[in-house]
C-alpha cells in the first residue's frame, strides 16, 4: 500500500493533502496455509464516489457534513485486494 501514497494515492484527503489511513494487511501464514496468492491492489477511486462540486470537490462524497445529509458513501475511499486460490 505504500507505494500508492508514495505516488500521491490516498484513501480520504484532509486539507487538500491524501493520506492512506486505510490499508490491507495480508500475513505470510494466511496465504501460504489457504493456498491463496496475492495479485494485486487498489484505492477504489471513481467518479461516482467523488465530490463533483463545492466546498469538498475531488474529495471523497461523504454522507454528511455536519448535520447536512450529502446523500454520498463515506469520506474514506474503499480499498481492496486481489487475490487467487
Amino acid at each position: 500500500m505504500w507505494r500508492f501514497f508514495d505516488h500521491g494515492i490516498g484513501s480520504l484527503s484532509y486539507q487538500g493533502h491524501w493520506n492512506l489511513f486505510d490499508q490491507i494487511i495480508i500475513s505470510k501464514p494466511l496465504l501460504k496455509n489457504r493456498g491463496l496468492h496475492y495479485v494485486r491492489s487498489e484505492v477504489f477511486n471513481r467518479n461516482f464516489l467523488i465530490q463533483q462540486e463545492g466546498r469538498y470537490k475531488g474529495y471523497p462524497l461523504r454522507t454528511f457534513s455536519g448535520n447536512v445529509f450529502l446523500n454520498g458513501y463515506s469520506d474514506h475511499l474503499p480499498t481492496l485486494i486481489y487475490l487467487t486460490k
